[in-house]
Formats: C-alpha cells, sequence, structure tokens
C-alpha cells in the first residue's frame, strides 16, 4: 500500500505515470526496487495520471462557464451598437 501511494504520490508531482515508470523500471533492473513494489508503483502511478487528468478536465469546465459568462455579459454594449446602425 505504501509503494501504490508513493506511485500516486510521484505520478501527481510529476503529472505523468509515463515519467514515473521510467525510473521505477531503472532501479527495479538494477535491483533497487523489488518486483511487487515495482508493480504497485506503477499501478500507483496510473491512479495518480488519471486524478490529474479529472483534476485539469475540470478545471476546463470551470472556465468554460467563466468564458460564457462573460461573453454573455459583454454582449450588452453589442445590442446598443446594432440599435445605433438601425
Amino acid at each position: 500500500m505504501q509503494a501504490l501511494g508513493n506511485g500516486v504520490l510521484a505520478a501527481l508531482c510529476i503529472q505523468s505515470a509515463t515519467a514515473v515508470a521510467v525510473p521505477v523500471s531503472n532501479f527495479a533492473t538494477t535491483g533497487g526496487v523489488g518486483i511487487l513494489a515495482c508493480t504497485a508503483i506503477l499501478l500507483g502511478a496510473d491512479i495518480g495520471s488519471a486524478i490529474v487528468s479529472q483534476i485539469l478536465w475540470a478545471r476546463q469546465n470551470l472556465l468554460n462557464a467563466l468564458l460564457l459568462l462573460v461573453s454573455t455579459l459583454g454582449a450588452g454594449p453589442q445590442r446598443d451598437f446594432d440599435r445605433r446602425w438601425r
């Protein structure tokens, strides 16, 4: 469980499961990390990468709503412009 948590934390910091996989696989081949711990770290990195993508997706939805609100409020002067030319 600790290795899984470390993988999640590493992916949240680096924002990429692949960037976590490269050094962890190197540690596994040299014997610095056991195979089971390596697998748990990589699965945790995948979970962390999914969390990062959900966070970025949520920000995008918030930004879209904010931009729609700003464009709607900004449409007021445009209506006055149309009246002037009629």
